[in-house]
């Protein structure tokens, strides 16, 4: 009996303090990271030894002692339908709390334990400090505020302490909550995003999660806390053209040959710079019209995609060309007309002095 009473005793001096003052002394101090489960105490259980009845409660506080919230989720053993124990012999429990804290922060613990034993009915209470900061980042994150059309982009927002990879997932969602992509996992590959022709020139929106939350974490380099959201838009690239006419805006004669094939191919491509290269693709299009000053100039035309460029082949008229006098001239304008895939309507005149 006297091994019983000092194995009590000896909890009763490890646990128990005065809770009344900030100043109070803490058995435990328990260093945790945001939104990750922890037990209280940390690596141990709270034992009693021969105990007839048991029951506890604890509550969440924050660093001035205030109540946050009660403490709901624990683990005893034997469970609580063992007990109250008939006869003259307790039994020796064991039982820990779990809990998870979303903000950084200092918070505290108390756990209020009433049990009866062979010297009858008992309390105490006990309280643990709780440190709590948020995760580290594993790996820089550099997105960019502006991607093209079809460019590439992958990342990953695995931090140093979320161990539980099927805990991660993310959403990626435009500027007005509407969900584009989403998926599990910290690994995002933005390229099914990037080459959606319906986001272009939208805010896209990355939202990170664990454990169905978006998280605030620190920087590996700088310490910096940032919100697992990174944001870019989404643009076109610019219209480029090769063209042997002479543009609207353009000053000065341009001579051609009515004969020369390569002069009568019109060549588009869409192309952005960025920090490693450029961003090329070909323009589709529709409702393509071209008109020609004379109008016999034009007998027909047609378009066609070869890898990144976009033909437009303007075919002349060959009673045109047989009712020029040799070396003679001609003034031609062109005007044509298309829609992007991106919708953009494409106006272009251009204009030359074709010779035979």
């Amino acid at each position: 009996m006297k091994k019983l009473q000092s194995v009590f005793l000896c909890f009763v001096t490890l646990f128990c303090y005065p809770l009344q003052s900030q100043n109070s002394e803490i058995g435990d101090t328990i260093e945790v990271v945001t939104l990750e489960e922890f037990s209280i105490p940390s690596n141990k259980h709270i034992v009693l030894t021969n105990i007839r009845n048991i029951s506890f409660e604890a509550e969440l506080q924050d660093n001035q002692n205030n109540f946050i919230r009660k403490c709901e989720k624990s683990w005893q053993d034997p469970p609580k339908n063992q007990f109250p124990v008939s006869g003259d012999r307790g039994k020796l429990v064991q039982f820990s709390l779990k809990e998870s804290i979303d903000e950084a922060g200092e918070y505290y613990a108390k756990v209020k334990i009433g049990f009866v034993d062979e010297r009858g009915k008992n309390n105490i209470e006990v309280l643990y400090k709780i440190i709590a900061d948020y995760p580290t980042m594993g790996s820089e994150i550099s997105l960019r505020d502006r991607y093209y059309f079809s460019e590439e982009e992958t990342f990953s927002f695995t931090t140093m302490e979320y161990k539980d990879a099927k805990s991660y997932s993310f959403a990626v969602t435009d500027a007005a909550g509407g969900i584009i992509d989403s998926g599990r996992g910290s690994v995002v590959n933005l390229n099914k995003v990037m080459q959606s022709e319906s986001n272009v020139g939208k805010k896209i929106i990355v939202h990170g999660f664990y454990k169905g939350k978006e998280f605030l974490f620190k920087d590996g380099k700088t310490g910096k806390v940032n919100r697992s959201v990174w944001e870019f838009e989404l643009v076109k690239p610019e219209l480029d053209e090769f063209i042997g006419w002479k543009g609207e805006d353009e000053k000065g004669d341009q001579l051609l040959s009515v004969y020369n094939e390569k002069a009568m191919n019109l060549l588009y491509l869409y192309v952005g710079k960025t920090p490693t290269g450029f961003a090329v693709l070909a323009p589709k299009i529709r409702n393509l019209t071209v008109t020609s000053e004379p109008k016999n100039f034009l007998k027909n035309f047609s378009s066609a995609t070869s890898g990144k460029f976009l033909f437009i082949k303007l075919a002349v008229n060959e009673e045109f060309i047989e009712n020029m006098e040799e070396c003679g001239e001609a003034d031609v304008t062109i005007s044509l007309q298309f829609i992007t895939q991106f919708n953009e309507k494409i106006t272009r005149k251009y204009s030359a002095t074709v010779i035979k």
